[in-house]
């Protein structure tokens, strides 16, 4: 997981969370790849940034044509509204927030068109 940028890298490669990430962000998401686990840390420790590497990580199996989808909880609309916020700026991700104040989708149908637009 070790990536270097230059000035002139392509914009795929300026977003690579791997070039900022500190040692333990990155063992833990190696932790993370090889089982499940529950990251634990404070505020400002960076448990954004793991799963944002767990994304890239991952990324082949959330990708089109696969229908896995990778969902990231936050308990406030805010915190919801600003986490989507950082994983659409550092991934190429199609990234979409919901909300209590949305529109439910009602039925496996409605859900199943909704995930066809996103990625």
């Amino acid at each position: 997981m070790d990536a270097e940028v230059s000035s002139s890298a392509p914009e795929a490669v300026k977003r690579d969370p791997r070039t900022i990430a500190r040692k333990y962000q990155i063992d833990l998401c190696k932790k993370a790849v090889e089982e499940n686990v529950i990251v634990y840390l404070g505020t400002g420790c960076g448990k954004t940034h793991i799963a944002i590497l767990l994304m890239y990580e991952l990324g082949h199996l959330i990708r089109k044509p696969s229908s896995n989808i990778c969902v990231f909880l936050a308990p406030t609309v805010p915190l919801v509204r600003q986490q989507a916020i950082v994983i659409e700026n550092s991934t190429d991700f199609k990234v979409q927030s919901y909300v209590g104040n949305r529109k439910h989708l009602k039925d496996h149908n409605e859900w199943n068109t909704e995930i066809e637009q996103i990625e």
